[in-house]
């Protein structure tokens, strides 16, 4: 057989072995800031989800088409959304296509708050595993998703802005922020979710370790887990643990994003560790925030003019840079002007108010005083820009009355000004405040022999815990306790005189 004929032979085997099917990458993208009536509102999630979507759009190999939005909808509608995905599936989807689910909200071990409706994550697991695509990737940012990753049953089954080529892998991943017993935690100093801020920038090429332009499901999973953990090991929510199931086989490993392809990259060469923050610019609409190592380091995206801020302990400075279409906008330790490193407060941060009122009782001031009854005021500040030992201050104001009895009977009335720094947790809906207070009390007797009245002004210190418990939106019910000692003057010297009271009311967030 001539060659002529060999090489035609060997073309017509070709085009009758079986092609490998185009593989086509889909994604539902959920999140809701609300939860029950007693879930504290959330102020990133929403966007957590937003920033999600369009990673996998530029750098995911998700058509826009492909891609289901659902920000601030309800558990109905994010359930009918999913029913009909299915459906769709069924008629278009490939045995090599992927399917990311991926929601930012409240949960509590077995189902997921949307907008006070609930999805059980034992459904969407359910879901997870039935869809008829080859990988479907599950990844729920909310409070005790670790539980979600023991759920038995994960068994294999048989235009965008970057082309992610996936290997012959087939099964069912499961990622959760979170153990099973641990609050997910979001901070005004990243501008979200720890876990998704991490996530985010190892989809983005910073967890690309072998350097071959893409971002495998261990490389993003092992970045956001030890991020995660470092970031939230000093926090109030305590160390976060994200969880991790998988039940994949194959060849190769899986794929998530492509940074290497994307349209645009931004590269940092810098001589010594930093943390940089990435910012579209004019918008100033936060990209991303992380360490950069000494060396090089490359972020995908868009092409276009952002704001690339540097810092090294106090020392701060920042470019501004624009990235072309199909290039890299490279930056080095000598492209960046010194800046005055100032209070400012982080994107998305606002001060957290809370009013309280309710009934008081307490020890009188005086010798032979009784324990009076009154009513207390209290209010507290949260806020990003206070100094960090001082995050939450607190001020308090209680009256009472009592009643002397003795030798000389009067009428003793007493009104406490006090306040300080405070330590919170937060568990839940209960929230536990501590904090030593210094203030001043100032006394009046009247009703004294006579009719005459006297007063003084002692100084106060001591210490108050305060309980809260939501029961409603922003409304909670409190119970506040002080104890302490004032410093007053009498006729026959300074005494120290002990300071008891409690206060039990509702408080309000605004």
């Amino acid at each position: 057989m001539s060659s002529r004929w060999l090489a035609a032979a060997t073309f017509l085997l070709m085009l009758a072995l079986p092609q490998p099917a185009h593989a086509r990458r889909w994604a539902v993208v959920v999140g809701n800031n609300s939860g029950d009536a007693d879930d504290a509102p959330l102020r990133y999630a929403e966007s957590d989800a937003k920033r999600m979507a369009e990673v996998l759009a530029e750098v995911g190999g998700v058509h826009t088409d492909d891609e289901l939005v659902l920000l601030g909808k309800s558990a109905a509608d994010v359930a009918q959304t999913l029913k009909a995905l299915e459906e769709k599936l069924k008629l278009e989807a490939q045995p090599a296509d992927q399917l990311v689910v991926y929601f930012s909200g409240h949960a509590d071990e077995g189902e997921l708050h949307l907008g006070g409706g609930h999805l059980p994550l034992a459904e969407l697991n359910a879901y997870a595993q039935r869809v008829p695509v080859g990988v479907a990737v599950l990844i729920l940012d909310s409070c005790r998703s670790g539980s979600v990753t023991r759920l038995k049953g994960l068994k294999p089954l048989g235009g965008t802005a970057v082309s992610v080529e996936l290997p012959e892998v087939r099964g069912r991943v499961v990622i959760g922020s979170s153990g099973p017993d641990e609050l997910a935690q979001e901070s005004d100093a990243v501008g979200g979710s720890f876990f998704t801020h991490h996530l985010l920038a190892a989809l983005r090429g910073l967890a690309d370790t072998s350097h071959d332009g893409v971002v495998t499901l261990e490389e993003a999973y092992s970045y956001a887990y030890a991020h995660t953990v470092e970031s939230t090991f000093a926090t109030e929510g305590g160390v976060q643990h994200p969880s991790f199931h998988v039940d994949l086989r194959g060849q190769g490993a899986l794929a998530l994003t492509a940074p290497g392809r994307a349209r645009g990259k931004l590269r940092l060469e810098l001589a010594d560790v930093a943390e940089v923050l990435v910012v579209k610019w004019p918008s100033n609409e936060l990209l991303g925030e992380f360490v950069s190592p000494a060396g090089a380091s490359e972020l995908a995206v868009l092409p276009g003019a952002y704001a690339v801020r540097v810092r090294r302990g106090a020392q701060s400075a920042e470019r501004e840079v624009t990235v072309p279409e199909g290039g890299a906008a490279v930056l080095h330790d000598g492209d960046f002007e010194l800046t005055a490193v100032a209070p400012t407060r982080a994107r998305g941060a606002t001060d957290g108010v809370r009013l309280a009122l309710g009934g008081a009782v307490g020890l009188g001031l005086t010798r032979n005083t009784s324990a009076g009854p009154g009513f207390g005021l209290g209010a507290e500040l949260d806020s990003p820009e206070l100094p960090s030992l001082a995050k939450h201050l607190a001020l308090e104001l209680v009256a009472r009355t009592s009643d002397a009895s003795g030798l000389v009977a009067y009428r003793e009335r007493t009104l406490d000004v006090r306040g300080g720094p405070g330590w919170v947790s937060v568990l839940g809906p209960a929230r536990l405040r501590l904090a030593p207070e210094l203030g001043a009390v100032w006394v009046l007797q009247d009703q004294l022999p006579g009719n005459q009245s006297r007063n003084a002004l002692a100084a106060e210190l001591g210490g108050s815990a305060a309980l809260e418990v939501g029961i409603a939106g922003p409304l909670a019910v409190f119970a506040d306790a002080f104890g302490g000692g004032a410093l007053l003057s009498t006729i026959v010297g300074t005494e120290v005189r002990p300071r008891v009271d409690g206060v039990l009311g509702l408080a309000l967030r605004i």
